[in-house]
């Protein structure tokens, strides 16, 4: 298979009902506004910067974090304080490289978007004077020694960055990586200065002495900033011993924790099939890394550790591991995992998070894995348009949600969020690669207005750059149902947002009454007639929705008088089948099943 339109339309779309409840008085957590956060490998060249930095922005990410494994093996200071790279190449040479991307591009790139972003400082070396140097660089004035170099590179400003990290996955120390026929070993050069590495280096960091670095470095990182910075003096891949020494041995020195959440994949190089596909989506909702316990399993841990301080557990790094540049998963099939991560990250109330990556690839490199970006295309991929929808829509307080077809991660997932506007925004992600829900919407603790707004991503495109799979956000329009519940077919492989209006908002069920008097002919084929009858003036608009729920053809007839009017749809283009005419006024709306040859 090439692509998920491939895959959809070589098997028979299925309908299947479905039921879901919005229990609005059980409050769940705050959606924070740094959950929608990205990151990427500390070294990454973002290039060309001049394209990329306004895409990056369209994404909607609010928090960007540098690190990854790079971190490890980047020197900031490097070529003149534009960074180089030390590729250690599968434990036999090392090799240094200058990237194209410096610390300044990058943070100007963040300043530009009004995105907040994190610094990673490396921990292999052991050098807290370099990481300190670093934090001064970002927030020191023009009075200090570094602030001087970032003055003289074209920023007199201060960057004033307020979250830091300490090292990437140190608990990976000493992991050993196939590839082919030879051996990459993880962080085997510790307390070695970059320029002395030699491939015959084979020291690893503890534990312990992991620990005692994070509470050295940190104190040097504060002194070294003139504002108060938050520091996470842990980010782990798993291993909670690493998690226990370092939180016991820095104390307060720790404000945060990042925690990494690859619950599936595979290293694999050979390209994944649907049965693949099926099992990393089911992943975040059932198997051993289901999110909703890993989370807490994590925070539990933290909070027994800690003593019950009060310590931030964030996630950013999360994803899927596929080191196959599948174009099926990556520039669509990770967006419906992305959708759902993001859904149970604000229920269990996490704090910030980052979806691993935000660009990949360059112009010479088609196969791209990860990267909410393509480099080789500069196009958004259906996770990047995933950001955009959850940060515009997704905010306030999350409430409990359930859907009788989430089929243990393989079907509909459903999270909802009580807004401080008083509309209430559902998300909806329909995993499943080829089945439709019909599905009954059944609101509690909350009365609607009975119309909410309607926008979605599907996968209407081909799977080739730059649209990969999807023309993004869609505005439907407006959907109508009663003070109670909503009814909506979501369509296979897709993620829906109902943004559902409160009652007394403008937009509620009013004595205007709107009766369709007539439509005809009946099976349609050219031309459908329709004829309906307003008590009150009101905007009317008519709408075709087939039988999955999209809309088909929308007309909008502005404001009519009370009284009778005829108005005509031209159905000539569309395909035969079953269709659901609407007619929506102000003051309610109307429905007719029809058929068109």
């Amino acid at each position: 298979m090439t692509g998920l339109i491939i895959i959809i339309t070589l098997f028979t779309r299925a309908v299947s009902p479905a039921a879901v409840d919005i229990w609005c008085d059980t409050h769940l957590a705050e959606v924070t506004p740094y959950l929608f956060g990205s990151g990427d490998e500390m070294d990454e060249d973002f290039v060309p910067l001049a394209g990329l930095t306004p895409l990056v922005g369209e994404t909607g990410v609010t928090m960007l974090r540098m690190g990854g494994i790079a971190n490890e093996y980047y020197d900031w200071e490097g070529n003149d304080y534009n960074g180089v790279r030390y590729i250690d190449l599968l434990d036999t040479l090392i090799v240094p490289q200058n990237v194209q991307t410096s610390m300044d591009d990058l943070l100007q790139m963040c300043e530009a978007n009004g995105i907040e972003p994190i610094l990673s400082v490396n921990f292999q070396i052991n050098d807290p004077g370099k990481a300190a140097r670093l934090v001064e660089y970002a927030n020191g004035d023009q009075t200090t020694p570094m602030g001087q170099v970032r003055a003289a590179r074209g920023h007199p400003e201060p960057y004033d960055v307020v979250y830091w990290q300490i090292g990437n996955e140190p608990d990976i120390s000493g992991l050993q990586i196939p590839i082919g026929e030879y051996t990459w070993t993880m962080y085997r050069h510790f307390g070695i200065p970059f320029g002395e590495w030699s491939g015959t280096d084979s020291v690893f960091a503890t534990p312990e002495q992991f620990a005692q670095l994070a509470d050295t470095y940190a104190d040097a990182m504060r002194s070294a900033s003139p504002i108060p910075v938050e520091i996470a003096t842990m980010s782990l891949a798993g291993d909670l011993l690493w998690l226990k020494e370092t939180v016991e041995t820095c104390g307060d020195n720790t404000d945060w924790v990042d925690l990494h959440y690859y619950p599936s994949g595979t290293w694999e190089t050979a390209p994944p099939d649907t049965s693949d596909y099926i099992e990393w989506l089911m992943s975040i909702d059932s198997g051993p890394m289901a999110f909703d316990q890993w989370y807490q399993s994590m925070v539990d841990s933290l909070d027994s550790f800690s003593g019950g301080a009060d310590i931030d557990a964030c996630v950013m790094e999360y994803n899927a591991i596929v080191v196959n540049p599948d174009l099926t998963w990556w520039n669509y099939i990770d967006g419906l995992f992305v959708a759902d991560c993001l859904g149970h990250l604000a229920e269990q109330g996490c704090p910030m998070a980052g979806c691993y990556s935000i660009f990949e690839g360059s112009e010479t490199d088609p196969s791209t894995m990860f990267g909410m970006i393509r480099g080789d295309t500069l196009s958004m991929r259906a996770t990047a348009w995933v950001m955009k929808l959850f940060s515009q829509q997704l905010s306030g307080t999350m409430v409990l949600s359930e859907s009788d077809a989430s089929g243990s991660g393989y079907g509909l997932d459903v999270h909802a969020a009580l807004r401080d506007d008083g509309k209430l925004c559902i998300m909806a992600v329909n995993k499943h690669l080829t089945e439709d829900f019909q599905t009954g919407i059944q609101l509690h603790g909350y009365t609607s207005s009975g119309y909410a707004e309607l926008r979605d991503i599907t996968n209407n495109a081909p799977m080739a750059a730059p649209s990969n799979g999807t023309t993004g956000i869609v505005y439907r329009g407006g959907l109508w149902g009663t003070a109670g519940g909503f009814s909506y077919t979501f369509p296979a492989a897709s993620v829906t947002c109902l943004l559902v209006h409160p009652e007394g908002s403008g937009t509620s069920q009013s004595t205007t009454i709107l009766d369709l008097a007539d439509v005809h002919p009946v099976p349609a084929s050219v031309n459908l007639t329709v004829t309906l009858v307003l008590e009150e003036p009101s905007p009317v608009e008519l709408a075709l929705f087939d039988a999955s729920g999209r809309a088909a053809l929308i007309l909008s007839a502005g404001v009519l008088e009370a009284g009778s009017h005829t108005l005509r749809l031209d159905t000539g283009g569309l395909p035969s089948g079953s269709y659901v005419l609407h007619a929506s006024a102000a003051g309610g709306t109307s429905t007719r099943k029809l058929v068109v040859l």
